[in-house]
């Protein structure tokens, strides 16, 4: 069966993938569009239709990684369904915090710090939500959206030690909240932001210090070393 002239260039151009002409749509720009005679074989006059909940985004969530108030280094996008942080090379696979700070140059409060992330934490998107195992030898701790009380203007924040694991997003508490139609809470309700809204879909995790009514540092941007977990949206 031939196949269409337009489809086979706009496989060889553009999207070698592209299995029929049905996927495709001619650009309004393209002058052969008033003109039903002809089809243009132009690949770049023609646009692949996106089928709904294709939003084109694969990872479910990125992380950033923060020193006190300033993130350090890229965002790191997640593919794969679980994904190790750590603080060098030779402790895995995943996100390496040396690597992502080689060009940074922290106070020592924060160096003595990232010495004791060792094999950090492990984050594992499975069946009842993402849950965080802890793989080093200090505490982490914890904010999170699923884990606050609504009805409580105070901080929560749990602290996880050494070689324990928690539930830290489920998915399905978030649409039960009273924030949980899209809307954002203000940063007194939701996790040690200075100021402003604060996204429900963010999990906050501080290595080695705690932050909260209960210690010293009020706001997690007061903590040497955490880890904002920026996870996909529900759909």
């Amino acid at each position: 069966m031939p196949i269409d002239p337009h489809l086979l260039c706009c496989q060889i151009w553009r999207w070698p993938d592209l299995a029929h002409s049905s996927e495709l749509k001619r650009l309004p720009v393209c002058h052969s569009a008033k003109d039903p005679v002809y089809i243009c074989c132009n690949p770049y006059h023609w646009s692949r239709l996106c089928k709904p909940g294709e939003t084109g985004q694969k990872e479910w969530c990125t992380l950033a990684y923060w020193e006190l108030g300033g993130r350090v280094g890229r965002l790191y996008p997640v593919e794969p369904s679980t994904v190790n942080v750590f603080d060098s090379l030779h402790d895995g696979d995943g996100l390496c915090l040396a690597t992502l700070a080689e060009n940074h140059v922290a106070p020592p409060a924060v160096q003595r710090t990232r010495s004791k992330i060792g094999l950090g934490l492990m984050l594992s998107q499975e069946a009842d939500g993402v849950w965080a195992y802890n793989r080093s030898e200090s505490p982490i701790f914890v904010n999170s959206p699923t884990l606050d009380d609504p009805e409580s203007r105070t901080l929560l924040v749990y602290r996880v030690p050494p070689g324990f694991c928690l539930n830290i997003f489920d998915r399905t508490k978030i649409l039960q909240l009273p924030y949980g139609n899209g809307t954002t809470r203000t940063s007194n309700q939701a996790s040690g932001f200075a100021s402003g809204p604060v996204d429900i879909n963010s999990v906050r995790i501080s290595f080695a210090k705690g932050w909260g009514p209960k210690y010293s540092r009020q706001e997690v941007t007061s903590c040497p070393c955490w880890l904002e977990v920026l996870l996909a949206p529900c759909r």
